[in-house]
């Protein structure tokens, strides 16, 4: 366990050095990660799904209730265990959690559960993480939902720049 915990904070720094020491707006940038221990098992005959870990600056809003966040840039992770890590940049820093599945109707389209956030209380919803034509850079983030702690709504729209 403490493994995953190591692989994801240094990914994370990685990010982080990448989008400091890059002036470019509009990176996007996918790496593939390394198989992280104790992943679980897949039923035989099905491949074992890869790790992505997407960077994109763009242009987006988080709408929460009544007040509006633009989104400068986004990190999604989504690990081999099937769980989703989601950051959004704007003036404060947004983390969500969740689980993923690839769409049935289009290979780079992934389907979001969004079950947790940083809080306590966490955030619910869906959403879809769309890849461009070369499956390595984001095109699109969506995602709606919910607070657990609140009737507030959540919309998330961000369109990576070109």
């Amino acid at each position: 366990m403490q493994t995953r915990t190591i692989s994801r904070i240094s990914s994370l720094v990685l990010i982080l050095f990448f989008l400091s020491s890059t002036g470019n707006s509009g990176i996007a940038t996918c790496w593939a990660m390394e198989p992280l221990a104790g992943s679980s098992s897949v039923l035989p005959g099905r491949p074992t799904p890869e790790p992505i870990l997407i960077t994109a600056k763009g242009k987006g809003t988080m709408k929460i209730g009544r007040e509006t966040f633009q989104i400068t840039t986004v990190v999604v992770k989504l690990l081999d265990d099937r769980t989703a890590e989601l950051t959004l940049v704007a003036d404060i820093t947004f983390f969500l959690s969740g689980r993923w599945t690839v769409d049935n109707a289009s290979p780079r389209t992934y389907n979001l559960e969004i079950t947790g956030g940083a809080t306590g209380g966490g955030a619910t919803g869906t959403g879809k993480v769309v890849l461009r034509d070369d499956g390595k850079s984001l095109d699109r983030l969506s995602a709606q939902g919910g607070l657990r702690t609140s009737t507030r709504k959540v919309a998330i729209e961000f369109v990576a720049a070109q």
